[in-house]
């Protein structure tokens, strides 16, 4: 007889429980992954063993000390923005189920943040043109999603681009002052 140890790394569970096999017999093994998780391999003393996806034939032809790992399931979120600012992290983010994450929204100089969406919904907040950094709270990532930083010009008071005075007349602060 040959003594079979199971065990396991994530969260799943396994059909079967450590013990004693006759020699030369085969085990058949599965493992099922709990929910928002995936099965990813077996580890171990496999060498003879027949692997199919969770299911593993052990061959007792020796004592042997098999694991089977569990990755939790992704998420992806979406993250973008639109020209003169930047979003951290940007593109598909791809966030554990269930766990939260952030993201960091910044406006080019001359620029402010208009808006911001997640999952096409406005996010609550004041947007003018102090509003030049954000962070956006994910509090817990359980389906696709989808961030959306708007970016607006900042004007003076009679609407001219702030861009424009700096670029023009060299002036740094005090927009509204000039503009009058």
């Amino acid at each position: 007889n040959y003594y079979l140890t199971l065990g396991a790394n994530g969260q799943g569970a396994l059909d079967r429980t450590n013990g004693w096999n006759a020699a030369g017999s085969s085990v058949v093994i599965t493992a099922t992954p709990s929910n928002h998780w995936t099965f990813s391999n077996w580890s171990g003393q496999t060498s003879g063993c027949v692997i199919a996806g969770n299911v593993i034939t052990a061959a007792m032809t020796q004592a042997r000390t098999i694991m089977a790992s569990f990755a939790i399931d992704l998420v992806p979120i979406t993250a973008s923005c639109e020209a003169h600012g930047s979003i951290a992290p940007s593109g598909i983010v791809n966030v554990a189920y269930g766990a939260a994450t952030s993201f960091v929204a910044t406006a080019e100089l001359y620029y402010h943040i208009a808006g911001i969406a997640t999952n096409g919904s406005t996010v609550a907040g004041t947007y003018d043109r102090s509003a030049t950094n954000r962070i956006l709270g994910w509090p817990s990532a359980t389906e696709p999603g989808t961030v959306t930083v708007q970016i607006g010009l900042n004007l003076a008071t009679n609407h001219t681009p702030e861009l424009w005075l700096a670029g023009y007349y060299g002036w740094t602060n005090d927009f509204d002052a000039l503009a009058e």
